[in-house]
């Protein structure tokens, strides 16, 4: 007999739920047959009730024992609950029975690539794409589907473009392969298959704003925000699409124009913590310090323990001049998280005014320690080394950066004051000229981090004429 002639019609599996319901609240135990008892336990599954489909199944199985859909169904539920010995230890005994069942190597190779085995869950796959060519498309896009839930994206591409090589117009096949590229950095290759899926669907919102994300990551803020703005005109409604429209304009340095967007997000969701903070960044960037100020302080009443609002209240406080607050407030920002290399270098920054250069040498070399790709790090700790006449030491950081950053002007002109600094002529003008040779308009380097004296200015001249 044919698998739809046990297929249940809506009035009948309302029916039948309905009864199942009863027995469940009187905790009575009544009759269903094998296929009552699938489409009850297919019904729970699809709305995600596992508890209430493992509770079900149980019952099924005592009054049909050793059925084999209903042992599938079994081990399905507890791979969906994780437990995959349990569902192993089913299918493996089903196995001994069902040799040929493409189900069972699927649910199997599913269970140990959940249990990080993939050679042996891609040897199970491989005996089901051998076998099996008339389901052909759903079996490698369950295969993908199970690379990528468990984050193994490169694997599960490799299924999605032999599904899409085979069945081009499968609009999920060809969503998740852009999902895939999106995760493994490949953007380009995520924005051309995002296009061909919109090209299918253009009024998918998801479509739009994954699209804006991946452009995002691009520094395309441009393509970005029109991104979102297609998955606004779709869903007026769609509340992380003017989140990170916001976030797009304020990357873009278009801080005027992100504030108005931070504001439109905040009037539907007025307690996003997130969302306040980066409207305080964004008056900090436009120098609207006593707004910038009023937000970030509103984020540390909203929780005492949000870092980057003690750390937004110091930054204010350090451009006020206010150091002994700027204290207070990165002290504050640092308890909570100490190993934040950001928090210490502003930290260093704020001793270094207070003329602690030795507090402020110190939280440099922590903040270097944490984030050594850092320039603005290397310079301030060679500047809080120069402010404690260590200039020999300071000299030796900036080499030491250069191994970063090596053809870096502003190290590059920062070396040669030091070098002026410490008399030491010869080097200070090989690094000037090596400085003019990959930026012949940048002299205003060579001046923001130090005065020079007068025999340094003579020098300076001569060299230059």
């Amino acid at each position: 007999m044919e698998e739809d002639d046990f297929y249940l019609e809506k009035d009948e599996l309302n029916k039948i739920l309905a009864k199942c319901e009863n027995m469940l609240k009187t905790q009575t135990s009544l009759y269903f047959d094998v296929y009552e008892f699938e489409s009850i336990i297919d019904y729970y599954l699809e709305i995600n009730k596992l508890n209430t489909a493992n509770k079900i199944i149980d019952i099924a199985l005592k009054q049909h024992p050793g059925n084999f859909e209903l042992e599938l169904r079994k081990a399905k539920i507890l791979l969906d609950k994780n437990d995959t010995q349990s569902a192993l230890s089913i299918l493996n005994r089903l196995h001994k029975t069902e040799k040929d069942s493409h189900e069972i190597y699927l649910l199997k190779g599913i269970c140990y690539a959940n249990n990080g085995d993939l050679a042996k869950a891609e040897s199970f796959f491989k005996q089901i794409i051998d076998y099996d060519n008339e389901d052909i498309e759903d079996i490698l896009y369950n295969i993908a589907l199970t690379f990528l839930n468990n984050d193994h994206f490169e694997i599960a591409l490799k299924y999605l473009n032999n599904s899409y090589n085979l069945f081009p117009d499968n609009y999920l096949i060809i969503y998740d392969i852009a999902y895939c590229y999106d995760k493994l950095g490949e953007y380009d290759n995520s924005i051309e298959f995002y296009n061909k899926y919109i090209e299918i669907d253009p009024y998918s919102e998801n479509a739009w704003f994954n699209l804006g994300i991946v452009y995002n990551k691009m520094c395309d803020y441009s393509e970005a925000i029109t991104a979102f703005d297609y998955a606004l005109a779709i869903n007026e409604d769609f509340t992380a699409a003017l989140f990170n429209k916001a976030n797009s304009l304020a990357n873009w340095e278009k801080y005027v124009l992100a504030i108005d967007v931070y504001e439109e997000y905040l009037k539907v969701d007025p307690t996003n913590i997130i969302a306040i903070y980066y409207l305080g960044e964004c008056y900090e960037k436009t120098n609207d310090y006593k707004q910038a100020y009023s937000y970030y302080h509103q984020t540390t009443k909203m929780d005492s323990n949000f870092a980057d609002g003690w750390f937004g209240k110091a930054v204010i406080m350090y451009y006020k001049k206010e150091y002994t607050k700027a204290e207070k407030f990165i002290l504050a920002a640092i308890k909570i998280n100490e190993d934040c290399s950001e928090y210490l270098f502003t930290y260093g920054n704020i001793l270094l005014e207070k003329k602690e250069y030795d507090k402020a040498i110190e939280l440099y070399k922590k903040a270097l320690d944490i984030s050594e790709f850092e320039k603005e790090y290397w310079i301030s700790y060679a500047l809080g080394l120069k402010e404690n006449n260590d200039i020999t030491e300071a000299i030796e950081v900036l080499l030491k950066a250069l191994d970063f950053f090596e053809n870096d002007t502003e190290i590059i002109f920062t070396l040669a004051a030091c070098y002026l600094h410490n008399k030491n002529f010869t080097e200070a003008e090989n690094y000037i000229k090596k400085g003019l040779s990959l930026e012949s308009d940048s002299l205003d380097l060579f001046f923001e981090n130090f005065e020079l004296t007068p025999e340094e200015e003579i020098f300076f001249k001569k060299n230059m004429n």
